[in-house]
């Protein structure tokens, strides 16, 4: 029997992981907290002997080795809690050596490395020049502590309690630590402070603002800097800011920007069919040489992020910067290739693609509900283990073969990034598969695990950072719906406009299949019918007229307002004209009744709430479709889908 029974975690986690302006400092901050978390566990168990009990002992299968940072960076599968709990049999002066010193000595010694080691060894992957290395070992100097900490809680097992009173007895005075722990007073210096997390000063002398300042403009002129090398041209970042930067150029694979993970699904749409197209001679086509100009030209240009010259504003923004004529000229030609490229892609109506990617795409993250309860619960049913397959699951899933890009997931948490033309598939998709390994899958009970999302639809060019943020509201909006269970999506335009959507999974059971169905017939994924987009904005404007006249309630407008929704959306519906007037019928039957619920559009409209959800639904429909990839109008506006051709 343990003697003792404890609780850690690491903090802060949140805004840890938030400070990000690149998609490789999202991705940094995530594996380094896992690989902080991975050391402490794995020295608990084979140093001390302890036992986890949360997570299950098998999220170190195959860890236990001496992995790097580089490993841990490189495979979103390490991806492990930053809460853990468990057993440990030892007297109470070791217990104050282990918590008290030896473990946060470690997290102080790991995060030095994360830094020192690279720079020191010269073990990035990506060649440095000179320049870069004397730069860092300045940095170096300004090295300041650690900002994550360690939160622990060790008590006297209860021997005569079962592991599940046990567990409930440590969170409580996890959660009472956690929330009296003292902030830390910070005494900064009078220089600029970092702009990626505002909250630190920036690196560089701080013995006058006029010669920091100074060492900030020499640091801009570098080469390697005004090519986005490591760190942009302007940009000022603290010591913690930096060494997640420079700590996630330690892996040696390639990692996505915010761009590129943008473009993937345009991408992938353009080379799938490209080598199947013939033109009317039946002669090669032009739009494979125009892809082949366009590639060459780009790979003249050394630039970090790449995938940003996909998009025209992106090369005419970055060719005005220059003052270098010789890459002006560069920026010339490549702007020339992809003027021809846009020029092609417009002429195959086959291949259903803009001439240019999507500026947008998503953050999303998930969340169990009350899962620390959930889990002592059914801690006899494996919950914990089941909690690892599923994560797994999300991880093969959608860490190689996907266009969605995994940062970290672990147990029933994730973040995940994804072209917006994906994230709804993606979200139900993880609904579903959480559903099936944490669950009955045959059937729904009162007491089963449920698990909530917030997503954030954002510009590629605006702040990683703020995008999370919002991202983890939406989470926290979804959790503070009766029941939970939710989903939550938040837009934040390119112009700084937001809005949001939110229903319940089970509950709203129209409301998000009806999105994603309306979503896909705009996109025209339905091959035998095509749905406008004005669609979206002509319901709108209709329910926007309803009055309820007195003495009526809206009930008793049930079937007209439907039969009305009806009429527009089939006039709105597109339907090949030499299909049959009775398979037309039944093709309209179900687009209606199945696919867009609508029946059901009325069953909820009795309140303010309930006419402004319906409104957001309407306007999220509009933005996937608008700001998609994918050609969503069609020129010819059909007449009414259920008539006769």
């Amino acid at each position: 029997m343990p003697d003792h029974i404890f609780s850690i975690g690491l903090v802060p986690v949140q805004a840890f992981i938030s400070e990000a302006r690149r998609s490789r400092d999202l991705r940094a901050g995530s594996a380094i907290l896992s690989w902080f978390m991975r050391e402490i566990l794995v020295k608990l168990k084979t140093t001390y002997g302890a036992k986890l009990l949360i997570p299950h002992n098998s999220i170190l299968d195959g860890q236990e080795n001496n992995l790097s940072f580089s490993d841990i960076m490189d495979n979103a599968s390490y991806s492990i809690p930053n809460r853990a709990s468990g057993t440990i049999t030892k007297s109470v002066d070791e217990l104050k050596a282990i918590f008290k010193n030896e473990l946060p000595k470690l997290i102080q010694e790991k995060w030095g490395t994360l830094f020192k080691t690279y720079y020191e060894a010269n073990k990035y992957p990506f060649p440095q020049s000179d320049d870069q290395k004397d730069i860092l070992k300045d940095m170096y100097n300004d090295y300041g502590g650690c900002p994550i900490k360690l939160l622990w809680i060790v008590a006297p097992y209860k021997s005569e309690s079962n592991k599940t009173t046990n567990l409930e007895y440590i969170d409580q005075l996890f959660n009472n630590i956690k929330r009296t722990r003292p902030v830390q007073e910070w005494e900064g210096q009078k220089v600029g402070k970092c702009d990626q997390c505002g909250r630190r000063e920036a690196i560089g002398p701080h013995d006058t603002y006029k010669e920091w300042l100074n060492w900030h403009r020499n640091l801009s002129s570098l080469n390697w800097v005004k090519k986005g090398k490591r760190i942009d041209a302007g940009e000022r970042l603290c010591m913690v800011c930096l060494t997640k930067r420079f700590s996630g150029y330690a892996g040696k694979k390639s990692f996505p920007s915010t761009s590129e993970i943008a473009a993937r699904e345009w991408l992938s749409g353009l080379m799938k069919d490209i080598n199947k197209m013939t033109d009317e001679e039946g002669k090669e086509i032009f739009l494979r040489d125009s892809v082949n100009l366009y590639k060459t030209e780009l790979k003249k240009i050394d630039i970090e992020d790449e995938e940003s010259l996909y998009y025209t504003r992106s090369i005419l923004s970055k060719r005005q910067r220059e003052t270098e004529q010789a890459l002006k000229k560069q920026f010339n030609d490549l702007l020339g290739a992809r003027k021809k490229l846009s020029i092609e892609i417009r002429k195959y109506k086959s291949l259903n693609l803009r001439p240019e990617p999507s500026n947008y795409l998503a953050v999303l993250t998930f969340d169990g509900d009350s899962m620390g309860k959930r889990i002592r619960e059914k801690f006899e049913q494996e919950l914990p283990e089941k909690l690892i397959a599923f994560s797994r699951k999300v991880l093969e899933d959608y860490e190689e073969n996907s266009t969605s890009q995994v940062f970290y997931v672990g147990g029933d948490e994730g973040l995940i990034l994804s072209p917006i033309e994906t994230v709804l598939d993606v979200a139900f998709a993880i609904r579903k598969l959480f559903w099936r390994y944490v669950n009955d899958p045959e059937e729904e009970h009162e007491d089963d695990v449920t698990l909530s999302m917030g997503i954030t639809l954002f510009d590629r060019e605006r702040p990683l950072g703020g995008a999370i943020r919002l991202a983890h509201e939406a989470l926290e909006t979804a959790k503070r719906i009766d029941g939970k269970n939710a989903l939550s999506i938040t837009v934040q335009t390119a112009s700084g406009n937001e809005f949001s959507a939110t229903a319940c999974w089970k509950k709203a059971i129209s409301y998000w299949p009806r999105v994603l169905a309306a979503v896909d017939l705009i996109r025209g994924k339905d091959k035998r019918c095509r749905l406008s987009m004005g669609w979206a904005y002509e319901i709108e404007t209709f329910l926007n007229t309803l009055t309820l006249e007195e003495g009526y309630k809206w009930q008793d407008m049930k079937a007209p307002i439907t039969a009305e929704l009806k009429r527009i959306t089939l006039r709105k519906l597109s339907i090949e004209k030499d299909v049959p007037k009775a398979i037309r019928q039944a093709l309209c039957d179900e687009i209606w009744h199945d696919k867009l619920l609508g029946d059901q559009w009325m069953e909820s409209f009795n309140t303010e709430t309930d006419r402004e959800r319906i409104a957001n639904a309407l306007h999220l429909i509009a933005f996937l479709c608008r700001e998609s990839a994918y050609q969503t109008e069609y020129v010819e506006e059909p007449s009414e889908g259920g008539n006769d051709a």
